[in-house]
């Protein structure tokens, strides 16, 4: 209490009714001349006595954190593919008061094409995924929080047709082919097999919407257009009536002819006859003469005969059949500035075979990342960016490309995920493996793929299964010293 002139008077006891908390909430109040605040932010306390007032301003920080939560900023409903966005990390006190802990915290995410740099999420594969936001404590453990984030396809960029079933069919017979748009990142947008226009390269083939009526044997290509899009063609092997049996060989077998006897004159000696001198033709003996017989056709069944093609020259199924898609063995990969990796990719035919020749490599920013003509990627400065492998026919795939300055805490990764593998294939079936991994930033961290018997389930350095033989075997993926096994059955 202060008298005229500011001298102090001395303190004042006051009972409760003579406080107010300005600017509070009402559960806030003074109770035994002690203030409880609840809500962060300013406040203002005042007491009256007499008819005069006092007041003084507090500032009421949030208490310790009993719970955090991830986020990302500013969005209210699917991430769209390709859209950058901002993750961040909140922590709440006891009475609710939010604050940001964004800092303390490393990001990561279960969808291994992700690319994460500091609080930045750019996701390019539409789907769900789980972002882990980590703080690494100065104890050595670990505190981890998650947030479930679904991305959707961005805007249509190209137009894509196979065909529904076999990509072999009998001649007469109907081939049905699906068709779809997908966005610049090969995530589908929706199905356009009722609008779409076919076009076949064998001028007998009839179209009438999705449906390719064919006529005569061999391979033809289907393309299909929906609006400005024109997709890669797709093959479709003709083959003969299945019905119909198979016709023999007409071999050309020469016949002896039989034997003729034919009376042929041979002049007879000259006989002396007294008077005059005459020559008299005295017939010969006869002679069998074999006279050579005609060369008739004689079906006879024909040997199958296997053709082998030079080493090195293309056979016409191949000269012909278009890359059905490239596969790398993983779609993301961290790496420290200047350390280099090579990630396998490879081209494959419609029926899941290696196709011929190579690839082409290139990055979007070679500033960032660059990329040899054997594939080996080498990371120059701190970003983002997709190296991309191609196709003599535009087949690719993508790699995204995170560069950072320094190595990640995380060395190891904590769980292997394995998608794309069928529990049961049929001899002879392909299938393409991918993997994830968590943490997603593992410098350097790549998938190799092994099979536990490869007589029965063969696997490459890109993740192509392909079903050799009955029986079962167990096809594993491991990166950064985790694997996963996946039991697959072949029937």
């Amino acid at each position: 209490l202060l008298g005229a002139g500011g001298t102090p008077l001395g303190p004042l006891e006051l009972d409760d009714s003579a406080y107010a908390i300005v600017g509070g909430v009402a559960q806030e109040a003074v109770l035994g001349g002690a203030a409880t605040l609840l809500i962060a932010g300013e406040r203002t306390v005042a007491a009256s006595f007499a008819g005069v007032q006092g007041q003084t301003n507090v500032t009421v920080e949030p208490g310790p954190p009993v719970r955090v939560s991830a986020s990302v900023l500013g969005a209210t409903g699917n991430l769209t593919a390709g859209v950058p966005v901002q993750l961040a990390v909140a922590g709440y006190d006891a009475a609710g008061n939010a604050f940001d802990v964004t800092g303390r915290y490393e990001f990561s995410s279960s969808q291994a094409s992700d690319a994460v740099e500091g609080t930045e999420l750019v996701a390019t594969a539409a789907g769900r995924r789980t972002v882990t936001a980590t703080r690494y404590r100065d104890d050595g453990l670990s505190e981890e929080t998650r947030l479930t984030v679904r991305v959707a396809a961005a805007a249509p960029a190209t137009v894509n047709a196979e065909p529904v079933g076999p990509s072999a069919v009998a001649d007469g017979g109907v081939a049905v082919f699906r068709v779809w748009t997908a966005d610049p990142y090969g995530n589908e947008v929706g199905d356009v097999s009722a609008s779409a226009v076919l076009t076949s390269t064998a001028s007998g083939d009839t179209i009438s919407a999705n449906r390719v009526t064919v006529q005569g044997t061999g391979l033809r290509l289907i393309t299909a257009t929906s609006g400005s899009w024109t997709s890669t063609p797709a093959t479709l092997t003709v083959v003969g009536d299945a019905s119909a049996p198979e016709p023999t060989p007409t071999v050309t077998v020469p016949v002896p002819g039989p034997t003729v006897t034919v009376n042929v004159p041979v002049p007879g000696p000259t006989v002396p006859v007294p008077g005059p001198t005459v020559n008299v033709p005295v017939p010969g003996p006869t002679v069998a003469v074999p006279v050579p017989g005609p060369t008739v056709n004689v079906p006879v069944p024909g040997p199958t005969v296997t053709a082998l093609a030079d080493p090195g020259t293309l056979t016409d199924r191949e000269a012909l059949a278009p890359i059905a898609r490239v596969k790398a063995a993983q779609q993301a990969i961290v790496l420290v500035k200047g350390r280099s990796a090579t990630v396998p990719a490879l081209a494959y035919l419609a029926d899941g075979s290696k196709a011929p020749g190579t690839l082409t490599w290139k990055s979007a920013n070679p500033r960032i990342a660059s990329v040899a003509r054997s594939g080996t990627i080498l990371a120059k400065r701190a970003g983002r960016v997709l190296v991309t492998a191609t196709a003599s026919d535009g087949a690719a795939a993508s790699i995204a490309v995170t560069v950072v300055g320094a190595k990640p805490k995380a060395a190891k990764a904590k769980a292997v995920t394995v998608r794309s593998v069928p529990k049961t294939m049929s001899v002879g079936a392909v299938a393409y493996a991918t993997v994830s991994h968590t943490p997603a930033r593992i410098a350097g961290a790549k998938v190799r793929f092994a099979s536990s018997d490869t007589t029965i389930l063969a696997v490459d350095e890109a993740g192509r299964i392909v079903a050799r033989s009955p029986g079962t075997a167990i096809l594993k993926a491991t990166v950064a010293g985790k694997s996963k096994s996946v039991s697959v059955t072949v029937r």
